[in-house]
């Protein structure tokens, strides 16, 4: 997985991609990013107050790439009743 630093910066290379007609890699790479964000997160059980406005920025950003992916998704593959659980999932 490609990661560049900040997650910031890595959530919009992935929309770079996409918007270059990279659309498989995209999806594909900002799907692990989500992933792994999101599990590094639920790892971290010892959350300092001091984290929280870094933990609260993430969920955000993390926000916003489940929202493209369900955009992305539905582009590459379509609309269909397996898609909707997926998403949802």
């Amino acid at each position: 997985m490609l990661q560049l630093g900040s997650p910031k910066v890595t959530y919009a290379f992935t929309k770079h991609l996409w918007a270059t007609g990279e659309k498989e890699p995209a999806f594909n790479h900002l799907l692990e990013f989500a992933q792994r964000t999101l599990k590094s997160f639920q790892d971290r059980k010892d959350m300092k107050e001091k984290d929280e406005k870094e933990k609260i920025e993430t969920f955000k950003l993390l926000a916003r790439c489940f929202i493209r992916l369900g955009e992305w998704q539905e582009n590459l593959r379509g609309l269909s009743p397996d898609l909707i659980q997926s998403v949802l999932g």
